[in-house]
């Protein structure tokens, strides 16, 4: 009887380890985006939040010495920006009033003068041709010896004179003309410019209405929910400083599956392999009175992480790994009811390091001194 108990009972060497649950996905960490001093922490730790809500009110920028808040400084210039770019636009829009209006009369106006000047031309075109004739005949009658060399040449001149002020209507035409088709080339090119000088005063007041929300924003932001959850690790208070990127809280997603995380001393993570149950007792649910619930690993790290870091809640006191496990129920029996598991409980796990025979662990020393001597 002896014999077979010795040879047949089994002992398992196992070891405790620290733990705690949290959702597969993890936690959802809450930073500042910009530093600033809290002026109101509007949630408390376990509180469930909707996505969006607000979480935090700070206060951002800075105090110059004479009192004066520097966003206020720059906000001031901002907006004054902004009332003289709106100013230039309106004064920029009348000057493009006025312009097109003095065009569009201009051309008409030179419309009408050109009309004027081509009757103007074709009467004279009549006149030069009349006192061309008139001087063809006064060299007929000279060649004769009719008329005297002065006669010859005040015919001659009234038709030079004639032509001459013909030339000058034709150029007088042709300058007009120029300038009535340059009239119609800025008619048709002032819509144009006009617009894209509002473009640049419009993309310049879109800036400054940026660089407003921007400041104002960090006059006073609010820091709001990522994600539906519980919050945990809140430590801020009002009136602390939260620095650029500092952890305000945490927020455990809702509705989502949860996990065991571990954390294996580096000389039991040997022995730990996917596949491998361990037993959980949770801190909420003394094991004495509501038992322990089963886990499954489910991962093992590959690399350690060293002593004195924080996992969760847990600070390692030596090389650990971070395992993982499986919960084989998401609710645990309590007093006849079904008792969710919630993250952020923390546990202590049992893990069984080997199992062997009461023989096997009687007959170890000699195992081990065969081998030294092997």
């Amino acid at each position: 009887m002896t014999l077979a108990f010795l040879f047949l009972g089994q002992y398992a060497r196992t070891q405790a380890v620290s733990g705690f649950i949290e959702p597969k996905e993890g936690v959802v960490e809450v930073r500042a985006s910009l530093s600033g001093v809290i002026q109101q922490v509007l949630v408390r730790e376990n509180m469930l939040v909707e996505k969006d809500q607000p979480l935090l009110l700070v206060a951002g920028g800075k105090t110059l010495y004479d009192g004066v808040e520097e966003n206020d400084l720059i906000l001031e210039e901002l907006i004054a920006q902004q009332s003289r770019i709106r100013q230039t636009m309106e004064s920029t829009k009348e000057k493009y009033e006025l312009d097109m209006e003095w065009n569009i009369f201009k051309e008409k106006s030179m419309t009408a003068e050109i009309v004027y000047i081509e009757q103007v031309i074709e009467k004279q075109r009549t006149r030069a041709a009349m006192y061309s004739e008139d001087y063809e005949a006064v060299r007929s009658l000279r060649a004769e010896s009719f008329v005297s060399d002065a006669d010859e040449r005040t015919a001659r001149s009234r038709y030079l004179s004639e032509e001459q002020t013909l030339s000058s209507l034709n150029q007088q035409l042709l300058n007009m003309n120029r300038e009535l088709e340059q009239t119609r080339h800025t008619i048709a090119v002032q819509p144009l410019e006009f617009a894209r000088e509002s473009s640049v005063m419009e993309n310049q007041l879109s800036d400054l209405a940026k660089e407003i929300a921007l400041v104002r924003g960090q006059a006073e932001f609010v820091i709001k929910a990522p994600v539906r959850g519980r919050v945990t690790a809140l430590t801020i208070k009002e009136g602390s400083l939260l620095g650029y990127g500092a952890l305000a809280m945490n927020i455990l997603p809702l509705n989502s599956d949860l996990h065991a995380v571990l954390v294996v001393p580096s000389s039991a993570a040997g022995f730990l392999e996917t596949g491998q149950k361990v037993m959980l007792k949770y801190d909420s649910f003394p094991y004495q009175k509501f038992g322990a619930q089963e886990a499954v690993v489910s991962l093992v790290s590959e690399a350690s992480i060293s002593a004195n870091e924080q996992m969760g809640s847990i600070i390692t006191t030596q090389p650990s790994f971070v395992v993982y496990a499986d919960l084989d129920s998401p609710s645990i029996q309590a007093y006849g009811e079904d008792r969710s598991i919630q993250p952020g409980m923390l546990l202590t796990a049992e893990i069984v390091l080997e199992e062997r025979t009461l023989m096997e662990w009687i007959l170890e020393p000699f195992y081990t001194l065969r081998g030294r001597v092997g």
